[in-house]
């Protein structure tokens, strides 16, 4: 009976195709539709998770930390009681030397900073006063007097006191001359003398000039 009612089911290529066709579609749609479902519950978990809020710094219990144990001052601990250190025996420290305060250093102020003092200028000496120059004393000669007048005013016997005197009247502007006599002329040789002049005139003009500085003359021809 069993033979009987056994039917053998046989695809054809083409049906096989459309089989596995229907299979691979049928999977595509099951991964998609998982696919958006994570995706849903992904966006509703973090909508909680931006609408729930934060607990505040203040809201959590901070942890009390335990206070340190401080040792009585008297009490041994484990270690000193086994070695037998008894700390009331023990002499207290010397405390430490108190040091001498210490000396304020003495700051020197500062030197002040003084203006520089340009230097003198440098004065040339002044210039030695020019020596007024000298009078010229004319040599001893004798002036022709031939044709001319002239005007004596001294007449001495030595050559050097006719000279100064020449001298001076030279500085005055006179023109002064030595006129010398010869060795046998009696009385004084160097005669101290002013000319010539061509005309009497001007020989008597020189004449009274000298005679109002207070010499003497004498009008020669």
């Amino acid at each position: 009976m069993s033979d009987q009612n056994f039917h053998e089911i046989q695809l054809s290529g083409k049906q096989l195709i459309f089989l596995f066709m229907c299979a691979v579609v049928v999977t595509v749609v099951v991964f998609l539709f998982g696919v958006s479902v994570g995706r849903g519950v992904r966006g509703v978990s973090a909508e909680k998770a931006q609408a729930a809020p934060a607990p505040s710094v203040a809201e959590v219990p901070a942890a009390e930390t335990p206070a340190p144990t401080q040792a009585a001052p008297n009490e041994l601990s484990y270690a000193e009681a086994l070695e037998g250190n008894d700390p009331s025996k023990v002499a207290p420290p010397t405390p430490p030397a108190e040091e001498p305060p210490a000396e304020p250093v003495k700051t020197e102020p500062p030197p002040r900073k003084t203006a520089a003092v340009p230097p003198a200028p440098k004065t040339k000496p002044p210039a030695p006063a020019a020596a007024p120059p000298a009078t010229a004393v004319t040599a001893t000669k004798s002036a022709p007097t031939a044709g001319g007048w002239v005007v004596q005013v001294f007449a001495f016997n030595a050559n050097d006191v006719a000279q100064r005197e020449v001298g001076k009247l030279q500085g005055k502007g006179y023109p002064a001359f030595i006129f010398t006599e010869s060795a046998s002329t009696p009385g004084p040789r160097y005669k101290v003398r002013v000319g010539p002049y061509p005309g009497r005139a001007d020989a008597d003009r020189m004449l009274q000039t000298l005679t109002k500085e207070g010499y003497k003359p004498l009008l020669k021809r």
